[in-house]
Formats: structure tokens, sequence, C-alpha cells
């Protein structure tokens, strides 16, 4: 203390005190600066403080704040910030704070630019806000002015020039650029990147701008513009989507629209859910609504059209108006204007068609200058050539290609009609109907069917290469149809029909024909009228008309006969020349070759036969024993006849036959001649042999020459039955016996046919018998009375005696 004082002493001798607040320390006299309690001057020595290591700094106990000392281990002059319950000490040796010209050696990990309290960090320019980091409201502002009316909003985000710069209660916005969201007051979730993005947005939220100028006048909500000027003039649009340099960029209003690629929708004001993909996609579009273009230059025209789709470059490019389009391809549909509901799928498909309306096409060039209606057509070069054609189909490679005007036509396969200005054609098959030109109403189905057609009409091909050279220029109504590529080569029938390989192959000059069925009027080449059903019906025809065949081989070998009728495989098979028959069963008349006006209904009926006439054959095997009888009938299984006007019912098995009332002869005396009373009566009736007898029923099928070994139920029944008759060989025989010309006995024609009896013709006998009979009864009354007149007299004569 002493020590001290002393110093004190001393300094006072050596120098001035001024005034009583201040003590002034040199060797000038100057007194002490006012606003100093010690003003020490020197030119030659400085101040020492006291020096201690940095543990002995912490351990100062409470020391005060701005206490000063030297901290020897770091080499620092530090002063307390703190309290002196709290000490905080803080350097102030040189180059320890942030120098205008900057700082050198400086130690990332405990030099920093900021605050070590939650204190927010704020800086001016101009003393106006430049930069904020805010931990209370967590916003972020870098720039002159940006955030810098901000008081509530929170969790914002701003760097550059005045962005944000209105934003009061806006939250969770980020602005980067020049005047980004610079307007924005409570708009919230809005992402600004790029000069004047979003520049005018206030109220609008969850916008996405990147680029100068994206959404700049926007105030919508829920877009978002990737490249300059995207969105530009959006004002209440929402739901918005643009990625690429001015995409949308006249959209006000509209909603729901996604642009992608150069320009796309540029134009676009008021519509809405509109999708683009492409430079230049949808560019002129304004209030068309539900448009889709993906693809440079589509839907570039388009302005009011709606619903349309487009696919590739400058698909849809013309449309205007045009509504319901789907277009996929270059070029599809790209000079189309206001023509509705068309579908283009590939290149070039319907290119050129402007105002045509629900047209499809599908494969390149398909439709390619079409402006027609309704069409369809899928495959390359599909009707490429149709202009104002309309309700067509084709489906092919070039299929329809050269058509222009031609309405109601339908090809199917590779170059099908190759048709110019013919309407209402039907072509199915690779070049079928190929060089068609004018022809209409033709139907060609097969490869090469109908293929040098030209201009005749209504004719219909089935089959490969069916009616190939066909070219009438007469009107005709013609089918013709084939399944060979060997068919109808030379055909030219009219108003004919036929389907199955071969069928009507020599067709040349015939007309009215139905073939049906592999090599079905094979040979005809003027017959007319007829019809064939079944493989080879009617293949050897040639000049036969009016027949028809039904089944497999029918009328197979018929060459010139006309007027049959044959239902059933193989029935009339090896007719040749008869007419007029009708045969209908299997086999039915299949061995007639020239029996004319014969009917046979049933299996085999008429089997065997083959020159017979007039003839009716009904039922299961009924047939003709001999093979050329007339006017002669069989009617039942197995029933058959062996000689001409003959009537047969049933077979050897039948136990009866018979109806409501007797069986009625024709016996009008007006059809009789050469009558005569000739009948025998006693001498005839007296010779006859009754008997008792039973059938032996596969004796009559074997004598008939039909062939039944099956034993089906009731086959025997007629064995069983024990008949009363004659032996019809015993009638004959007495009957010439007499000399008695006797129609009850039916004698057979030939070996192969038996002996029948007509019961019937007994009863003339029997009344002539009766007759007779009766005459020799009254001739012996008569006798008798005589003898009794002659007894009486002798009576009374011996009486009187």
């Amino acid at each position: 203390m002493n020590k001290i004082f002393m110093l004190v002493i001393m300094l006072c001798i050596g120098s001035q005190i001024v005034c009583a607040q201040g003590l002034a320390i040199n060797n000038t006299a100057a007194s002490p600066d006012p606003s100093a309690l010690l003003d020490v001057t020197s030119n030659a020595k400085g101040i020492l403080i006291p020096r201690m290591n940095t543990a002995t700094v912490l351990s100062i106990s409470n020391p005060a704040k701005g206490l000063l000392v030297y901290d020897t281990a770091q080499n620092l002059l530090m002063v307390n910030m703190g309290t002196p319950a709290l000490p905080n000490w803080q350097t102030i040796a040189y180059n320890s704070g942030w120098n205008l010209t900057g700082n050198a050696g400086t130690n990332t990990a405990t030099h920093f630019l900021g605050t070590t309290d939650p204190s927010s960090v704020n800086f001016r320019m101009n003393n106006k806000r430049s930069g904020l980091i805010d931990s209370v409201t967590l916003n972020t502002a870098l720039g002159y002015r940006a955030l810098e009316l901000s008081s509530a909003g929170t969790f914002n985000t701003a760097f550059g020039f005045k962005s944000l710069l209105a934003n009061t209660t806006g939250t969770g916005n980020a602005a980067q650029g020049t005047n980004t969201l610079m307007n924005n007051t409570s708009g919230g979730y809005n992402t600004a990147i790029g000069l004047n993005a979003l520049q005018l947005n206030t109220t609008g939220t969850n916008n996405t701008a990147t680029g100068a100028a994206a959404l700049q006048n926007n105030n919508g909500n829920n877009n978002t513009a990737h490249g300059m000027y995207g969105l530009y003039l959006n004002t209440s649009g929402s739901a918005n989507t643009a990625n690429g340099f001015a995409v949308l960029y006249s959209n006000t209003t509209g909603s729901n629209n996604t642009g992608t690629g150069f320009a796309a929708l540029n134009y676009n004001s008021t519509a809405s859910y509109n999708t683009a993909h492409g430079a230049y996609a949808m560019y002129s579009n304004t209030t068309g609504n539900d448009n889709t273009a993906n693809g440079y230059y589509t839907l570039y025209n388009n302005l009011t059209g709606v619903g349309n789709t487009a696919v590739g470059k400058n698909v849809l490019a013309a449309n205007l108006n045009g509504g319901y389009n789907t277009a996929t391809g270059v070029n599809a549909l790209s000079s189309n204007t206001n023509g509705d509901y068309n579908t283009a799928s590939g290149l070039n498909a319907l290119q050129l068609n402007i105002t045509g309306l629900n047209n499809t096409a599908t494969g390149a060039a398909a439709l390619q200058n079409n402006n027609g209606n309704s069409n369809t057509a899928h495959g390359m070069y599909g009707l490429y050539l149709n202009t104002t054609g309309a309700q067509n189909t084709s489906n092919g490679y070039a299929a329809l290609y050269s058509n222009t005007t031609g309405s109601y036509n339908t090809a199917d396969g590779l170059a099908a009609l190759n048709n110019s200005n013919a309407s209402s054609n039907t072509a199915v098959g690779a070049y079928a109907l190929y060089r068609n030109t004018s022809g209409y109403s033709n139907v060609a189905i097969g490869r090469d069917a109908l293929f040098n057609n030209l201009v005749t009409s209504r004719a219909v091909a089935i089959g490969d290469s069916a009616m190939y050279n066909y070219n009438l220029s007469c009107y005709p109504c013609n089918i013709v149809c084939s399944l060979s590529p060997f068919s109808v080569f030379s055909c030219s029938p009219a108003e004919s029909m036929g389907i199955g390989a071969f069928a009507l192959y020599s067709s040349s000059g015939s007309f009215a024909n139905i073939a049906i069925g592999n090599s079905s009027l094979y040979s005809c080449t003027t017959g007319y009228g007829n019809i064939g059903l079944g493989a080879g019906s009617l293949g050897s025809l040639t000049t036969g008309a009016s027949n028809i065949a039904i089944g497999t081989g029918a009328l197979g070998q018929t060459t010139t006969s006309s007027h049959n009728t044959a239902v059933g495989d193989f029935a009339m098979y090896y007719n040749n020349t008869g007419d007029f028959n009708t045969a209908m069963g299997k086999g039915a008349l299949q061995s007639n070759t020239n029996g004319s006006n014969n009917t046979a209904v049933g299996y085999a009926a008429g089997h065997n036969q083959n020159s017979s006439a007039y003839c009716t054959f009904v039922g299961f095997i009924s047939d003709d024993i001999g093979g050329s009888h007339s006017n002669s009938t069989a009617i039942g299984y197995a029933t058959t006849f062996s000689a001409s006007n003959v009537v047969r019912i049933g077979n050897g098995s039948i136990t009866s036959i018979g109806g409501q009332v007797g069986w009625t002869t024709i016996s009008d005396g007006r059809f009789k001649k050469n009558i005569r009373e000739d009948v025998h009566g006693l001498d005839f009736i007296m010779k006859l042999r009754p008997v008792t007898y039973n059938y032996d029923v596969n004796a009559i099928a074997s004598a008939k020459g039909i062939k039944d070994s099956s034993n089906w139920e009731g086959k025997y029944d007629n064995e069983k039955i024990r008949y009363t008759g004659f032996i019809a060989q015993e009638v004959e025989a007495t009957a010439g016996l007499i000399g008695y010309e006797f129609s009850g006995v039916d004698k057979p024609a030939n070996a192969n046919s038996q002996y029948g009896i007509r019961y019937g013709d007994f009863v003339m006998p029997l009344v002539k018998a009766v007759q007779e009979q009766q005459q020799q009864i009254d001739a012996l009354k008569k006798e008798n009375a005589e003898i009794k007149v002659q007894l009486q007299k002798m009576m009374e004569l011996i009486l009187k005696k």
C-alpha cells in the first residue's frame, strides 16, 4: 500500500490535475478528455495490465463487467462482456472482428458472423433491409428490400432485389431473383426463381415459377412454371403446369393446363384441361379445352377445338375448331381444321383431312388425302387417295388405296379393293377386288377374289382367287366363290354364286348358278339356274339348267340334265341325262342315269334303279327291283316293286294296312271299254284251294334283293300270324285251266318279282258263282214246283179211282 501511495504521489508531481472529474497522466500538462476518468498520454510507453493464463482468467471470482486482463496463453486482451455471475470473456485484440477489407487466419471452428443468442440477424443497405435471418419467424432474406415488410409471415426465404418485398402474412414462400414474388402479401407456399418470377402475385398459393418472368402476373393457385415467360400473363388460372420458354404465356384464367416445350400453349387464355408437350404444341390455342398435344407443332393452330389428342410432329397442326380428334404419328391429321371425331395413328395418317368427320386411320399414310366422313383405315396406305368417299372401311396394307369418292366400301387384306369411285363393295383377302374401278355392290372374300374386276357390279366372290378374271359390263347379280387358287379364272357368269374349291371352275357363260362346296358345279359352262351345295355337287354339269343338288356328290355325274332336285350325300350321284327327278336322302336315286320324273324320299330310296321313269320311292331303301320301270310306287321301309304301273306299300314285316274306310277303286263306266260278261263263277271258285299259312320274312326280303341283317323289334311279328288265303300260282293255274283271264293274280314281271293276289278281285267270280248258283237254285225250285204239281195231279187221280 505504501508503494502504491508513493506511486500516485509521484504521478501527481509529474502531471497536472485538470479537473475533479478526470485524471490526466502525461508530460505535456494537457487536461484529461472530458469523457475520460483517466487520460494517459505518452509517446514512449504504454499501460501494462494484469497478465495471466486462460485458466486463471476463468477462475477470477465474480469478475466485474468490463474487467480487462491479458491472456498469456492466447496472447489476447480479454474483457468480460457478461456479468459477474455469468462472465463472457471476449477478445479485443487486433483483427479479432470482421474488417472492411477482409480478415486473414480465420478458424471456421471458432470464427463466425452472427450471434451467440437467439436474436435475429438483420442487414441493411441505404438503411433498407437487405438481409434477414430471423430465429422467430424463421424467415431468411438476402437482397435489397427483400422481405422488407414481412410482419407475421413465417418460413419464407427471399434472395434477390425486392424479392417478397410486400409480403406480410404469407408463409412458406421461397423467392430467388430480382422482383420475385415482389407483390406477394398473404400468398403462401409459393416458389419463384428468376427475374420477375411471380412478381405480381399477391394472394395466390402453392405456385412454383422457375425462369425470368415466369408467372409474373399470376394471382392463381397451384400453378407451376419452369422457363422464361412461362404462364406470364396468368392471373387467376389455377393448377397449370408450364415447362419451357413462353409456355402458356397468354394464359389468364385457364386452369388445369400442362405445357412442356418452347412456346407450348403460348396463346392459351381461358381454356382449361389442356396438355401440350413439345415446341409450339398447341401454340395458338385460346379457348379450346380438354386437348392433349405431344410433339413438335402438334395442334399448333388450334383455337377453340376441344377434346383433341395429338402425338407426334405436326400432328393436328392446322386444327382450328375441330374437336374430339385423336392423332398419333408425324403429320397425322396435320391439315385438319374443323373435322371432328377423327382418329389417326401413323405417319401422315389423315394428313390432308380438313373438314372430314368420324374417320379412323391406323398406319402410315392411311387416309392421307381424305376429306370424307366416317371412314376407317387400318394399315399403311389404307384409303390413301380417298378424298370425299364416306363410310369406307379398309384393313390391310394399301387396302382401298385408290379410292377417291367411293363410299360404303369394306376392304380387309393386302391391297384389297384398289378402288377409285365405286361404292358398296366388300373385299376380304389380299388383292381382293384389286383392280376394281367403278363396279359397285360387289363382295369378294379370299386372296385375289375378283382381282381383275373393273366395272362389274353386284358380284360376290368367296375364296382364294374366286372370279379372278371376272369383268363384265352387264347388269349382274353374281356370286362366285372358291377356296382354290385355280378356281373361276375363266369365269364370266351372271347371277351366279359359288363357294368352295373349284366351285364353278369352268364357268364361262352360265348365269343364275349357286355353287357351294369343293368342286361344286366344277364343269358348268353355260348351264343356268343351278344350285349345288356340298363337295362335288353338280360337279360334272355342263349345260344343264334348274338343278338343285344339296349334299356331297349330289347330282355329281349329271352333265346335261335339267330340273332335278337332289338332297343328301350322293343323291342322284350317277344321274347323267335324267330330268325332272327329285331325290331326298343320302344315296337316294344314286344309280339313276337317264330316268326322268322320279321322286325318291329316304335313305337310299330308289338307290338301284337306273332308268325308271315316273316312279315314286318313299322310305328307307325303298327301291325298284329290275331298275327300269315306269309309273310305279314303293312306300315304306325296304318296300320294292319290280314292274311298271304298280304300287307297293310296306315290306314283308307289315302285319296291318288300313284306314277308317275301305279302299276305293275307280270304276266309272265313262272310262271303260270292251265291257264283256265273261267272268267265270262256280267253275273257277270250285277249283280254288283255300289254305292257311305263315310268312317267311327273310325269304321275302331275299327274293326282293334286300339285304337286311338287322333284327329290329317287330321284324318277325308277321311270321307269328296264321294267315288265310290262296297260293297265287295255284290261282293262276286254275284260271288258266278254265281259260279265265283273271286279274286277281299279280304276276311277276321278272325273276326278281313276286306273285301277288288281289283278293278284292275275287268278289266278281264269287258274285258270278252266286249268280250261277242262284240260277241253279231257281231252276231246281221251278223243277220242284212242277214235280209238286204233277204229284198233286197223280194223287188226285189215285184218289178218284
